[in-house]
């Protein structure tokens, strides 16, 4: 590829044994070339959701994106075609950060009226209605957590709810569970 004349760029995308190489030569003409990797990440074959923002569902018969076919119906089969799609949140979506946000609002009201409680206020409207709020609230939180996607330690968003049910079960979930668990067993005796 000539850029204007007096520098030139090549690139080489092949495939070999199953794992995508690409690089990329950098020059200008007769002087030293620099040679340029791209990150795993934006190279990697074997993980679709590198490529997570594409449609391939306008391109089901036609493979516009030179992607191996293999690739591609793994993406349709486990992404584009499943409702769990339709359903799994992302760490930095919109819902998930109005989600936070109430999540931070209930945690400081626990913070006050937990203290509170100590002192065996009387229990008027308001306090009813905001205890059933915040443990009905704490009880759609454990299935959000299994909606919400997670940020991956080389940058990927994992999406796929296997991933996100397992990092979960080996986290938090022990905790949210038990703390629900008092909430409910509070209410029932």
């Amino acid at each position: 590829i000539q850029d204007g004349g007096a520098s030139s760029t090549s690139c080489d995308w092949s495939v070999r044994r199953g794992e995508r190489r690409s690089r990329c030569l950098i020059g200008d003409g007769d002087s030293r070339q620099q040679s340029l990797d791209l990150l795993k990440v934006w190279k990697d074959a074997s993980h679709p959701s590198s490529i997570s923002q594409i449609d391939f569902r306008r391109s089901r018969h036609h493979n516009s994106l030179g992607l191996s076919e293999d690739m591609r119906q793994w993406y349709l089969d486990n992404a584009v075609g499943t409702v769990w799609s339709k359903v799994m949140i992302t760490p930095s979506s919109h819902r998930r950060g109005c989600w936070d946000i109430a999540s931070f609002l209930f945690v400081l009201y626990d913070m006050l009226a937990i203290p509170f409680m100590l002192f065996d206020p009387p229990e008027v409207a308001f306090t009813i209605v905001i205890s059933w709020v915040t443990r009905i609230f704490w009880t759609f939180d454990i299935a959000m957590c299994f909606l919400t996607g997670f940020i991956t330690n080389d940058g990927r968003t994992e999406t796929r709810p296997r991933p996100i049910a397992v990092r979960y079960l080996r986290g938090w979930f022990m905790l949210d569970i038990a703390m629900v668990g008092i909430d409910w067993a509070e209410l029932i005796f």
